[in-house]
């Protein structure tokens, strides 16, 4: 399996990197701290499962990501993972078609068993 993360805060990477590294499977991982950086490796990488997104990076919103993948054409499944709990955000997520919405302040434990059930399908 494969994942791109889009965040632009390192420590989250590592600490996603060591996430995915216990979840059971192979899972391998790529990472953009940006949507350009992000929209380069969807070109080169065909064979991407689903993105984990955060909402908020510098000069653009998770939002206008979804909404410009949808306009490319980029039919991959997104998993939100966010400091924004508010449920308004949450909502306008789930109708964007998000796959999931994560909390970053959620337990290690919840956050592994959420990504265990979306490589499981």
């Amino acid at each position: 399996m494969k994942v791109l993360i889009v965040d632009d805060h390192p420590l989250l990477l590592i600490g996603l990197r060591h996430i995915f590294a216990d979840t059971p499977g192979e899972i391998e991982t790529l990472e953009a701290s940006d949507f350009e950086q992000a929209f380069a490796l969807i070109r080169v990488n065909s064979n991407i499962d689903w993105i984990c997104l955060d909402l908020q990076l510098p000069g653009s919103s998770g939002f206008d990501f979804i909404a410009e993948m949808r306009a490319r054409g980029i039919v991959i499944p997104v998993v939100v993972l966010t400091a924004n709990e508010n449920p308004e955000t949450v909502h306008r997520a789930l109708e964007h078609g998000v796959l999931a919405y994560l909390s970053k302040s959620s337990p290690k434990a919840e956050r592994i068993s959420a990504f265990q059930k979306i490589a499981n399908g």
